[in-house]
């Protein structure tokens, strides 16, 4: 991170009293040194999230300034907007990250990820919290201002992902195949990575029998798709090339149907399936 736009790497350093500590880079950005600190102010104070703050710097309204998402013991997440510029920011007040109306919070000591992990454009929040689980408020909102309604917390091997006691998390692709990677550090002192797995292909199945046919298809989601809804429609005499052809059959978000409407011995049917991006809205193909 470079707080000064020198061209040089430099350093943010929460405490356990709740200060963070700004470190500039005295030396080259390929060799840094570091030979003393200032402690961060918002307006003339020294900042204080009360204790174990940890800090994730983004531009968060998307002003081309940086600005700070601060994690503390309390399980708070604590929100700085830059006044001044990106060369030199400045802070004059702290506010909460908000979620479903109230202010956002996790069981204690969170550690704040700002990043797009559903890759809808938008920033989200992964929030590492004291029992070791990671969790996942996606932003409802826009880029330039995100909104959070409710959390998922992240899987691993079918369970809720346990990276132990105080875990601090970071999105990374670590073997470079495309996919978000976690790397996770925790009080014990171990540094853990969970790797994205591959998605599993997509299916889509249709079983007839006499007058019925059985559709089936697997989850969206575990197909790498961001959203579980799907829309059927089907036709007599060719398939559906548009959301609007042919008979609309089913929407929803079950992983099976049963089919009888207009369902005629001996006359064959073509379903195609959509899967909504947003639970909504089902975009014809280019």
């Amino acid at each position: 991170m470079d707080w000064n736009n020198d061209g040089k790497k430099d350093l943010l350093l929460g405490e356990y009293a709740g200060y963070v500590r700004v470190y500039i880079n005295a030396g080259p950005d390929s060799a840094p040194l570091f030979n003393t600190y200032t402690y961060l102010n918002v307006g003339t104070n020294i900042f204080d999230c009360g204790d174990r703050s940890v800090p994730d710097i983004v531009d968060w309204n998307n002003d081309g300034k940086k600005d700070i998402v601060c994690g503390e013991y309390d399980g708070y997440l604590n929100l700085l907007l830059n006044t001044g510029t990106d060369a030199s920011p400045s802070f004059d007040t702290s506010t909460l990250v908000q979620n479903s109306g109230g202010n956002l919070r996790v069981s204690g000591n969170a550690a704040p990820d700002v990043y797009d992990w559903d890759g809808d454009g938008k920033k989200d929040l992964l929030v590492g919290e004291t029992g070791g689980r990671i969790r996942f408020y996606q932003n409802v909102g826009t880029d330039a201002a995100p909104v959070f309604d409710g959390y998922t917390c992240l899987q691993a091997g079918g369970t809720t992902l346990d990276a132990g006691s105080y875990p601090l998390q970071e999105v990374v692709d670590w073997n470079n195949d495309g996919r978000l990677d976690v790397i996770v550090g925790n009080y014990d002192g171990r540094v853990c990575l969970y790797r994205a797995e591959p998605p599993v292909p997509f299916t889509f199945r249709a079983i007839a029998l006499t007058n019925t046919v059985f559709l089936r298809w697997s989850d969206p989601v575990a197909s790498g798709m961001s959203n579980q809804t799907v829309h059927i429609r089907c036709r007599t005499d060719d398939y559906p090339t548009h959301t609007t052809d042919g008979t609309a059959v089913y929407t929803g978000t079950d992983l099976l149907y049963e089919h009888t409407t207009n369902c005629t011995a001996y006359v064959t049917n073509f379903y195609t399936i959509w899967v909504s991006h947003d639970g909504a809205t089902f975009v014809d193909p280019p």
